[in-house]
């Protein structure tokens, strides 16, 4: 038995793949690809494969963590088999024996675009590092028994944005990854509560760190 650790991105129309179709797409994949998972002992037997901080649903990945245990000894070839049954949008960039715990997952990187189709407001980056320079940004949050008042500025653990024209903004954030991580969607929510809604937004996260701010593997 081989356990694997898979990179891979979300990308394109697969941004908007719900969590367990990826799943059942990945266990398809390694069946059609000859890597048949192992599975669990039990009653009701499922594949060993999980995958890290599921995507919220229209969110891009591009370094997204899945965790497999394969009924082989070896694995030389999973990235070109792998690739060639999956659906566009979804591909492995890296394979290899998983080196830390997910528990050891501390912090994950997000691209924001920001997308004002009329807007006629110049600096808009400058504005927003003022709105997120406050020691406290308080939000509503939705929970599971009702709404609450949430301060995020303790989620954050670096935000910065630049402006790319007089229509666009990115952000590049890096938030804390807890029991309860932060949907990067409530960054957009601060906005709008000070009266800067975007028409479109584009949600990319771009990978994990540790608690050292080195990538996860």
């Amino acid at each position: 038995m081989l356990k694997m650790r898979l990179k891979f991105s979300k990308v394109g129309l697969a941004s908007y793949i719900s969590h367990l179709d990826v799943m059942r797409t990945f266990f398809r994949a390694f069946i059609r690809a000859e890597y048949p998972l192992k599975h669990s002992n039990g009653y009701n037997p499922h594949p060993l494969m999980s995958i890290a901080h599921p995507l919220p649903l229209g969110f891009s990945g591009l370094n997204e963590v899945l965790d497999c245990e394969l009924q082989c000894d070896d694995a030389p070839d999973i990235l070109k088999r792998i690739n060639a049954v999956l659906p566009s949008g979804l591909y492995v960039v890296n394979a290899a024996p998983p080196v830390a715990q997910i528990k050891e997952i501390a912090f994950a990187g997000y691209d924001i675009s920001l997308i004002y189709d009329n807007n006629t407001l110049d600096k808009l980056a400058e504005r927003f590092s003022d709105i997120f320079s406050a020691s406290k940004i308080e939000i509503k949050k939705k929970t599971k028994r009702g709404t609450a008042t949430v301060d995020i500025v303790p989620y954050i653990s670096n935000i910065s944005f630049s402006q790319n024209s007089e229509h666009e903004v990115t952000a590049k954030l890096l938030l804390k990854v807890e029991e309860a991580p932060l949907n990067p969607k409530y960054i957009i929510d601060a906005l709008k509560n000070e009266g800067f809604s975007p028409d479109f937004v584009r949600y990319t996260r771009t990978g994990f760190k540790n608690k050292n701010m080195e990538e996860f593997i």
